[in-house]
């Protein structure tokens, strides 16, 4: 969350300076403008592009858990922890833990009827 914040923080902040600053608008040259404008959208969607693709991977990888837990039920499932730099920017992931008792590892093994779930140790 603190990037997040950070980033949101950041373009408020220029917000309230663009609109305290003495810059009237009728004085921007519309060329500058335009090219900043048009490389600020370029960063924009490739940063968007990059994170969807993450979304995708991470998508593909709860659904192949969510396979494993279903060929599995009553049992002890172990599964690989899923990194943090997998996640994407803006989600707010709790994933499973080494630790069968911790309470996402217990919502999931009830959920899924399995005995108990955790991931591997590293």
């Amino acid at each position: 969350a603190v990037p997040r914040t950070a980033l949101f923080f950041a373009v408020f902040m220029i917000i309230y300076t663009l609109q305290i600053s003495n810059i009237t608008f009728d004085k921007i040259e519309s060329t500058k403008f335009l090219k900043g404008s048009s490389l600020f959208l370029l960063v924009f969607i490739g940063f968007l592009s990059f994170e969807t693709w993450k979304v995708y991977a991470l998508h593909h990888t709860i659904i192949e858990r969510e396979k494993t837990y279903d060929l599995n039920h009553g049992k002890d499932v172990v599964v690989d922890a899923i990194p943090e730099s997998a996640v994407p920017f803006a989600y707010t992931f709790v994933d499973i833990s080494t630790d069968s008792a911790f309470w996402v590892n217990k919502c999931v093994a009830l959920n899924y009827e399995l005995k108990t779930v955790r991931t591997k140790e590293n």
